[in-house]
């Protein structure tokens, strides 16, 4: 039997759940983003929490498109594509997330180094 992933119609997604990201703890990542507008006090938590999030729903390592995945997390699709770009970069741990096309124009992703 095929795995099942939240863009089956039969399967519903997950509720969101916004998580409390406690500041001075380091979950999965003890992530350092940056940017020009970046505020460390106002967005660490928030981005972190992003992060974890995305990285939980295609750590199975199934396929997922952007709209799945900010529909399972609760977060923007802008974040979720910001957050599947910042898990390839070395600092956030140089993660393999694979691209693939389906259908006109959309896009699925997958962690290829998911364990479990």
């Amino acid at each position: 039997m095929a795995q099942k992933t939240y863009m089956d119609e039969d399967l519903v997604p997950p509720t969101p759940k916004q998580e409390v990201v406690d500041p001075d703890q380091h979950g999965l990542f003890d992530a350092r983003f940056d940017g020009d507008d970046y505020n460390d006090r106002r967005d660490r938590v928030r981005l972190t929490g992003q992060l974890e999030r995305v990285y939980k729903v295609i750590s199975d390592g199934g396929w997922h498109s952007v709209e799945e995945i900010a529909q399972a997390t609760g977060d923007p699709a802008t974040s979720v594509s910001a957050q599947l770009r910042n898990l390839r970069k070395e600092r956030f741990g140089d993660h393999d997330v694979e691209t693939k096309r389906h259908g006109e124009g959309f896009y699925v992703y997958r962690l290829n180094n998911a364990e479990g």
